[in-house]
């Protein structure tokens, strides 16, 4: 009899303990959801403030480098050319690769405006050699575009009498 009294009282504490089984899963399944969420929280937030609100630690560029308008600015007349295709430099081999790119070229004063209108094919000719002696890679960075930009008003300012290139603006720049 001792045996009868023993094996339902081992039942009776099994019985509880696969309930505490039971309802420890459902607490532990909310807590595991919760840890995981904080995580993906935590790594969108070191993402987001890495990329988004990344603070360039390069020094600033000179006043005469600087390509970059202030938006208090007033801007200029600007001289749109709408596309130019060019191979780059280092293309010819292997698979062919272009650029397809517009520029707006602004201009300190309407004779200046006037005058790269006249000369035109002029501006196309310095652009072209300008974008097709460079490779990829050359032109690949925001650095390296700024770079090029500010070549490109050097050697068109090189031209002009009646005015000066203030900015060169790309408003539109596709590699293939």
């Amino acid at each position: 009899m001792a045996d009868k009294k023993e094996r339902p009282e081992a039942e009776q504490d099994a019985q509880p303990s696969a309930e505490k089984a039971k309802g420890g899963g459902t607490l532990r399944l909310p807590m595991i959801l919760g840890a995981v969420l904080l995580a993906q929280i935590a790594i969108s937030y070191a993402l987001i403030s890495q990329v988004l609100f990344r603070i360039d630690s390069s020094a600033p560029p000179d006043e005469e480098e600087a390509t970059v308008v202030d938006a208090k600015e007033e801007i200029g007349s600007v001289f749109l050319i709408p596309e130019l295709v060019v191979n780059p430099a280092g293309s010819k081999g292997g698979v062919p690769r272009y650029i397809k790119c517009g520029f707006g070229i602004e201009v300190d004063t309407e004779p200046g405006y006037a005058e790269l209108k006249t000369r035109q094919p002029q501006v196309l000719d310095t652009l072209i050699r300008i974008l097709t002696s460079k490779t990829l890679e050359e032109i690949d960075t925001p650095q390296e575009k700024d770079l090029v930009r500010l070549e490109i008003k050097e050697q068109l300012n090189d031209h002009l009498i009646a005015g000066q290139v203030t900015h060169v603006f790309l408003t539109d720049f596709v590699i293939q």
